[in-house]
């Protein structure tokens, strides 16, 4: 098999390898699930060319890195320890050991002068890109800082959710307004109020999503590669939605815990896939991924992480206007990029400012 080959079958839909990864109607757990899913995986990945593993391995080879590697690429042994690792961490959150499996995601990303840390896969946001933040009942009366993350003196309810835990504010923004009212679970257009957010500058995310590029180059298959079981194991669709304690809300949780602590100089948050989008659309697009904001300063008895404010200009709330968007959806007949597209026409009306808010 060629390194193309195995591209071609984690990113084509209806793979049992591409997402949407979904064990709604199997007789398992979520341990199980992984398992057989990271396993079936490392099997392909074995079957790769010689020559193809041979070429990933020495990908690097002559670039100017700005942080020397710990140690050498192997991809077939880097995809191995990651698989371990996930199933490794997972096992122990089920034993309860929450403490000891933190420990061991962190000891294994930090070892060998921040090795496997470095070699996640990341992305670039450039600062014209659009993204929406969706609220259903808002209320004028909350004004912008509304539409931003939940103010701390709210953070009781700030419940579970898949890159937050409860008590912990996180700035959610969708790359298109199609499905960030399917992500808040909406089921009318008159309910919910949006804003627009624009970064101030490029900002940098880890990328625990597909290749957001029509053409990857060597170092984004061997990325995608080595750590293919951890993307899995964080994108998999919660099997029981209204349970206290969702297995598959264990890894992207810790792995934010571990970007708080050891990343927050350099990345702004977390790039995922969104698991509500229409199946059809392009694997590749930034409509269909979510982004998961790190928030700062979060013991603070009142109001909004402050400098992550200044980093964004946004629009006003907008509220929906029922008739345009039913309109808008019916003549795009459910293609997602299309829809995308004319919602961001109007877009260029709108008018973006400064974040003014307070914290205390």
């Amino acid at each position: 098999m060629t390194k193309q080959e195995l591209y071609n079958l984690i990113t084509t839909r209806g793979s049992n390898l591409c997402y949407p990864f979904n064990y709604m109607d199997n007789g398992i757990d979520y341990l199980d699930y992984i398992y057989i899913l990271t396993n079936s995986y490392i099997k392909k990945l074995k079957e790769l060319d010689s020559s193809d593993i041979n070429e990933l391995d020495h990908c690097l080879d002559g670039e100017d890195l700005c942080q020397p590697l710990g140690k050498p690429l192997n991809i077939i042994q880097d995809a191995c320890l990651v698989s371990n690792l996930v199933f490794e961490v997972c096992t122990l959150i089920f034993k309860g050991r929450q403490f000891e499996a933190y420990e061991k995601l962190e000891r294994f990303f930090t070892s060998d002068n921040l090795h496997y840390l470095l070699l996640l896969p990341q992305s670039i946001m450039k600062k014209d890109i659009s993204f929406y933040r969706l609220r259903k009942n808002y209320s004028d009366k909350e004004g912008r800082g509304g539409m931003f993350h939940v103010p701390f003196e709210l953070r009781h309810l700030v419940s579970n959710s898949r890159y937050g835990q409860p008590g912990y504010p996180v700035l959610y923004l969708c790359g298109s307004l199609y499905p960030a009212f399917f992500e808040i679970n909406a089921t009318d257009w008159h309910e919910v109020t949006y804003s627009i957010f624009k970064l101030k500058q490029e900002s940098l995310f880890l990328d625990l999503s597909y290749p957001n590029l029509n053409n990857p180059k060597i170092w984004d298959y061997y990325s995608l590669f080595a750590f293919y079981p951890l993307l899995m194991a964080t994108m998999v669709t919660v099997k029981h939605q209204d349970a206290p304690f969702k297995p598959e809300y264990v890894l992207p949780q810790l792995m934010m815990t571990l970007l708080r602590l050891h990343g927050s100089d350099s990345f702004l948050g977390i790039m995922y896939m969104s698991n509500k989008a229409p199946e059809s659309n392009d694997l590749t697009s930034i409509n269909v991924r979510n982004f998961a904001i790190m928030i700062q300063g979060a013991d603070a008895r009142k109001g909004y992480d402050l400098e992550l404010a200044q980093k964004f200009t946004m629009t006003n709330p907008i509220h929906c206007d029922h008739s345009k968007m039913a309109e808008i959806i019916a003549t795009c007949n459910g293609d997602l990029d299309l829809i995308s597209d004319m919602i961001k026409l109007d877009d260029h009306n709108q008018i973006f400012s400064d974040l003014v808010l307070t914290r205390e």
